[in-house]
């Protein structure tokens, strides 16, 4: 765990104005221009809100067995008689009005209750379990380019432009890293498949949901020039660059490093809305989460204990 300090940045004072300390948070701090370099960085920021601190943690680091380690969650849940298999995919799922079976991997598992927080797979196993159709989810592919070492010490915050509220994706942005990295990213764009690596049979099952989702059709048409944007800054490494150099002016890209990308299990409505809060949906024997987005990892806790109602519901 680290921490260090994190800007909201601005291009013009004209766009600031909704930027005002308070109405998001009176933790906020507010920075002119002439006062950013000496808490992180020279950006393009006519004005910057930060946040005193931010921590930064891995999910991986904080919720796996690691031995040799302070305990973890699994860790924790294993010393009250909880069974752990990791790696093990769910292939099915089958309710009853006693219990909900679970075939995978290691066979079938009989439970009276069960939660599902499956990311990409979420609607489904919440459909299959008889929770509505709504959100679908679509899969978007997040791409990354990673400085190391003094390249990334240039950057000792985490920098983020000014979000539009019609859409849940932040756009590119620079995130310090536990190892001491920069992560400049994403891009976000549609893809065929929900895994990376999936096979034609696979990908061409993802992608038919995806069509036949009349929510995929009413995004397209709303949000044309927004995904032609995306498609532009997918498509090319200079686009990716000179979208950061927008909040970081003279950040030297030229030696860094794709990383490894992702899938975001971006939840879309029927009517074309990208679902930007959680989702949570209970069925006869099962709690189902359909949208996570961020800041879900911030509001971790809270959004267990939510869930745990919903299952002590059932």
């Amino acid at each position: 765990m680290s921490q260090c300090a994190a800007f909201i940045a601005c291009q013009s004072p004209f766009r600031s104005g909704c930027l005002v300390p308070g109405n998001r948070g009176a933790w906020y701090g507010r920075f002119c221009a002439e006062r950013i370099p000496e808490h992180a960085i020279a950006t393009m920021a006519a004005v910057a809100l930060a946040p005193p601190r931010r921590i930064v943690e891995t999910v991986a680091r904080v919720c796996t067995l690691q031995p040799m380690t302070h305990p973890r969650i699994a860790r924790d849940a294993a010393s009250t008689g909880v069974t752990v298999h990791v790696g093990t995919a769910v292939r099915s799922v089958r309710p009853s009005t006693a219990a909900v079976d679970l075939t995978h991997a290691r066979g079938t598992t009989n439970a009276r209750q069960a939660i599902f927080c499956a990311g990409p797979w979420a609607d489904r196993l919440a459909v299959s379990c008889g929770a509505p159709r709504e959100p679908r989810i679509v899969p978007f592919r997040g791409a990354y380019l990673r400085l190391h070492g003094a390249d990334a010490a240039a950057v000792r915050a985490n920098v983020y432009p000014l979000p539009d509220p019609a859409l849940p994706f932040l756009g590119v942005h620079l995130t310090r890293t536990l190892s001491g990295d920069l992560l400049v990213g994403p891009t976000a764009l549609m893809v065929p498949a929900r895994r990376p690596g999936a096979g034609a049979a696979e990908t061409a099952r993802d992608l038919g949901e995806t069509l036949r989702w009349p929510g995929t059709w009413r995004l397209a048409l709303t949000h044309r020039r927004a995904a032609w944007l995306e498609l532009r800054i997918a498509a090319s490494r200079r686009a990716v660059e000179r979208t950061a150099r927008r909040l970081v002016p003279g950040l030297d890209l030229s030696r860094a490093e794709p990383a490894p990308p992702g899938i975001r299990a971006q939840a879309l409505g029927r009517d074309g809305t990208l679902v930007d809060d959680f989702v949570i949906h209970r069925t006869e024997r099962a709690v189902h989460v359909r949208n996570a987005p961020s800041p879900a990892a911030t509001s971790a806790l809270p959004l267990a204990r939510l869930i745990a109602d919903e299952a002590d519901s059932i």
